[in-house]
């Protein structure tokens, strides 16, 4: 599988850098996975792959609570929150959480923050044994499809005539602006 890694750069810092990572799983049923957000590393989330418009679009949000923070415009005092925040466009946890779908989920996507290389590969393994069994690692789960894009279109009131790309820059437009609706 071919792992999504991306080195963020907060702000151009050359000496400052953290590994973006983004993983997706498939569960043999839908199952509420509410509990093991509390067990996650920090700066670690997990969401419904629905929500996700590819590698695009979680690398922007990576890069956009990276400066944030470094900025001190986190949008939540967990950076776990923070990276959910800005994934489902909400200025409300609770909402937040709601969009994220993972209440009742099959497809997982988990995506965050890892200082080293090894880092990731701890948190994945984590992960997977968090989700247990009845999982199957599938990273072409957060790639943007025609379902997602009919999807996303609704959740956000996205306008038909955007290309996906577009699409993508719509939701790191909206995610970005979430710092001033505190």
């Amino acid at each position: 599988m071919g792992d999504m890694i991306w080195q963020i750069n907060p702000l151009g810092k050359s000496s400052y850098k953290r590994i973006g990572f983004a993983a997706a799983w498939k569960l043999s049923a839908k199952k509420d996975l509410s509990s093991i957000t509390r067990s996650l590393p920090d700066g670690v989330t997990i969401f419904s792959a629905k929500i996700t418009a590819g590698q695009a679009h979680l690398k922007g949000v990576l890069v956009q609570a990276s400066e944030s923070s470094d900025r001190g415009f986190a949008l939540a005092r967990n950076s776990a929150i923070d990276l959910l925040m800005r994934l489902t466009c909400q200025s409300q946890i609770k909402e937040a959480m709601r969009i994220s779908g993972i209440s009742s989920i099959q497809k997982v996507g988990a995506f965050g923050f890892a200082i080293e290389t090894e880092d990731f590969d701890l948190t994945i393994e984590r992960i997977e044994r968090l989700l247990g069994d009845i999982s199957e690692r599938d990273d072409s789960l957060l790639n943007l499809n025609n379902a997602k894009v009919a999807y996303l279109r609704k959740l956000h009131s996205i306008p038909q005539s955007f290309s996906d790309s577009q699409l993508v820059d719509f939701l790191l437009e909206r995610s970005s602006l979430l710092c001033f609706s505190k």
